[in-house]
């Protein structure tokens, strides 16, 4: 009897096929039987399954051991790949796997089929005939031909059919296993009794259409520094003006120093840093804020010179990036933020801050006046000191 045609369904893997180690199917012998290989050049079959191996010997009017196709067993780089496999069964002898009778290219015994086989272990229980097909996908599928049956037959194609969905991209197609079992005679001195049994065995090549891929991503800019004028006093004790100039920079940049590098001002100026705190003022990653920065402040001290009262002009203050100390994070995120700094800005930037002032030196005097006058009196009471 035949058996019933069985679906199987196959995911195609764009890994690099594992070159065969058993020799491919020769013209020039017959097909091998069960637990037999081809020789290295072809020209004998081989017995290559372990002495421990056990045969099936099938009855006269059983049939055993059908072939299947093995779900899993798939690869190649641009290539069809199955496996058609079967129990070690006395006296078998596989004659065809055919696909398109008329392409060689696509059936056993040929050049892109290799017989093997596997002896029993941890993860099979049986001893096995193992047939391995690598047909080039150019081969096993005509892109140029039409997308059915008929017409991949035609082109040359081992006739596999092309549907879509969602998904995938299926090439869905069947190969005819043929094999004969050799009985009993059935009376004695007879002739041994063949018989021949046809499976047929569909499987499907699936092309994954998309795929999605998760990961993480951390993403720095080039540190972009912003920075205010926010205060200007003059100090009249110790005889000085100051400025406070506000920095903010997108964490994890901060800068790392500041000094006056010229001036065409008036005063002298020098730059000395306060309110400097990158534990609180530096808000990172791992904090609430939607803009992670750092914000910094820096007091310029501005002290005139002998021959002015004003500190007019305009001073250059150059401030130096750095990074924010990460030996406080766990190391992931201090990995990915030192390595941030070190392709990030380590550069020197130029503020141009602009003072208007008063004059410090002037005095605005206003003289109060005494009026003075002269009054004629008629008497005058030297005891009581008072004029009448």
């Amino acid at each position: 009897r035949v058996p019933t045609p069985s679906t199987m369904i196959f995911v195609w893997a764009a890994a690099a096929a594992t070159a065969a180690t058993a020799a491919r199917g020769a013209a020039s012998v017959p097909p091998c039987r069960s637990g037999e290989t081809p020789s290295a050049d072809g020209t004998t079959c081989d017995a290559t399954s372990a002495a421990t191996c056990t045969y099936d010997t099938p009855p006269a009017l059983t049939t055993i051991n059908p072939p299947a196709l093995l779900e899993g067993e798939v690869g190649g780089a641009g290539a069809l790949s199955v496996q058609v496999r079967h129990a070690l069964t006395t006296r078998r002898r596989v004659t065809s796997i055919v696909l398109n009778e008329a392409v060689a290219a696509c059936n056993y015994p040929g050049a892109n089929w290799a017989k093997a086989t596997r002896d029993a272990d941890a993860a099979e229980a049986r001893c096995l005939d193992v047939y391995n097909a690598t047909v080039p996908l150019g081969t096993a599928y005509v892109a140029s031909a039409g997308d059915t049956r008929a017409e991949q037959l035609a082109a040359g194609g081992c006739g596999l059919v092309r549907t879509e969905d969602d998904a995938y991209v299926n090439l869905d197609g069947y190969a005819t296993v043929t094999f004969e079992d050799e009985l009993a005679p059935l009376r004695d001195g007879g002739a041994v009794e063949v018989r021949t049994t046809s499976s047929v065995l569909r499987f499907r090549l699936r092309f994954v259409k998309q795929a999605t891929v998760d990961t993480t991503v951390s993403v720095w800019a080039d540190a972009r520094l912003l920075s205010a004028l926010t205060a200007q006093r003059w100090l009249p004790d110790e005889q000085r003006g100051e400025v406070d100039v506000t920095t903010s920079l997108q964490y994890p940049f901060v800068v790392a120093n500041a000094s006056i590098a010229s001036d065409t001002a008036d005063g002298v100026a020098s730059a000395v840093p306060v309110d400097v705190n990158p534990v609180t003022q530096c808000t990172g990653p791992a904090t609430a804020d939607d803009t992670p920065q750092c914000r910094q402040v820096w007091r310029v001290h501005l002290t005139p010179n002998a021959t002015t009262c004003e500190l007019d002009g305009q001073y250059v203050l150059r401030v130096t990036l750095g990074c924010y100390d990460t030996s406080g994070y766990d190391a992931a995120t201090a990995a990915a933020v030192d390595a941030a700094c070190a392709l990030g800005d380590t550069r020197d930037i130029e503020l141009t801050l602009s003072v208007d002032s008063e004059n410090y030196c002037a005095v605005v005097e206003e003289t109060v006046g005494i009026d003075v006058s002269l009054a004629p009196y008629a008497s005058f009471d030297a005891v009581n000191f008072n004029f009448g």
